[in-house]
């Protein structure tokens, strides 16, 4: 089995903020919206992603502590987690998960660029 193909990418959203549905157009699954919207998934053009209920006046923490919760309770290892405005770009997901399975690492960050590179 793939590692990078079954991390969760979580992309934690305070609701259908216009850049959101760029952040999850081309994630492959499994995708997590950590958001206040059950239809959110749908609003955005990807009904396969699961939503995980929370409240944005929560803050970024809380939903990402909700998503991390959620992922072990799934047996998963690790989540990608991204903020609603971001976008992956091609091979990211792998370099990441390759980064954190590497021994005594526990979190990687990615070069965050804007739209000009």
């Amino acid at each position: 089995m793939d590692p990078a193909a079954d991390t969760p990418v979580v992309i934690v959203t305070g609701g259908r903020q216009p850049l959101l549905r760029r952040a999850v157009h081309g994630v492959a699954p499994p995708l997590w919206l950590a958001g206040p919207d059950p239809g959110l998934g749908a609003a955005v053009g990807r009904p396969d992603a699961e939503v995980l209920d929370v409240d944005p006046a929560a803050g970024f923490a809380a939903a990402a502590g909700r998503a991390l919760d959620h992922a072990r309770a799934r047996g998963h290892d690790a989540v990608l987690l991204l903020n609603d405005d971001a976008a992956l770009l091609a091979g990211a997901r792998e370099r990441l998960v390759d980064a954190v399975a590497r021994p005594g690492v526990g979190a990687a960050g990615a070069v965050v660029l804007d739209e000009d590179g």
